[in-house]
């Protein structure tokens, strides 16, 4: 069962930093607050400070966002726990069995002070065998890393640790992007590829998108890609780039 979240609203952060004397007691998926009564510390360095490279703007507006019932609980309980950060999940990457459950999760991360930070970035929550769940790591996407040249195939890496990508899921493309992926996807003809979200944009002679997917091709062996597509001011959409997407080491 998936549940669907509704988009943050940036006066949500000015309210958590006036009421930082009250402990959250409920918080809903779509922004994930910290807990504020000074008991608990940041289960993990959160790295949401690394500049963008290649001129990219990760993406900012993210709408009806699906992820699993169980990620979703292990992510608002975890999260919870970690101070002066707040966690809006963008899309659902996975899972991966050890003793208890890694979940991977795309968030956007705001750090909370005098300026917020906020940045895109993988995070991983384990759940224990008692059902406790903690952040147990984070990193930033560097799209830049994904934007080669125009018709350079997609770079085969195996999936590591065990990931297993079959629930990855997301939420609805800008119209804009919308528009430029499925124009583009025609490209992709006995590929089978859902979007399943835009993690920026790149200002060119037009613009260049990235929209993390997931290959559906093989049903036994489902993996996710980052697509480059070129979205020109005369009208033409392009694909400039199929790489699969990197899981960072987060340990």
């Amino acid at each position: 069962m998936k549940k669907s979240f509704f988009a943050i609203i940036a006066v949500m952060i000015a309210a958590v930093m006036l009421f930082s004397g009250c402990k959250i007691k409920e918080v809903p998926l779509n922004m994930i607050e910290p807990s504020t009564d000074g008991t608990t510390v940041s289960a993990v360095e959160i790295e949401n400070e690394m500049p963008l490279a290649g001129g990219w703007t990760y993406a900012s507006e993210f709408a009806d966002v699906q992820i699993p019932e169980d990620a979703g609980e292990a992510l608002t309980k975890a999260a919870g726990k970690v101070e002066g950060v707040i966690f809006k999940p963008v899309a659902y990457l996975g899972s991966q069995v050890v003793a208890g459950v890694n979940y991977a999760y795309i968030c956007e991360v705001t750090t909370i002070k005098e300026n917020p930070i906020s940045t895109l970035n993988v995070v991983r929550v384990y759940r224990d065998l008692e059902g406790g769940a903690s952040v147990t790591g984070s990193k930033v996407i560097n799209i830049a890393e994904y934007n080669g040249a125009p018709g350079e195939e997609a770079q085969e890496m195996p999936i590591a640790g065990g990931w297993s990508y079959n629930e990855a899921s997301g939420g609805k493309l800008p119209e804009n992007v919308k528009a430029a992926y499925a124009a583009a996807k025609k490209e992709l003809e006995g590929s089978r590829y859902e979007p399943i979200a835009c993690l920026g944009s790149q200002v060119v002679a037009g613009a260049n998108y990235a929209v993390l997917c997931k290959d559906v091709s093989d049903e036994e062996n489902i993996s996710l890609y980052v697509i480059i597509i070129y979205a020109g001011v005369d009208g033409t959409n392009q694909i400039s780039s199929l790489s699969m997407f990197r899981m960072p080491e987060l340990d």
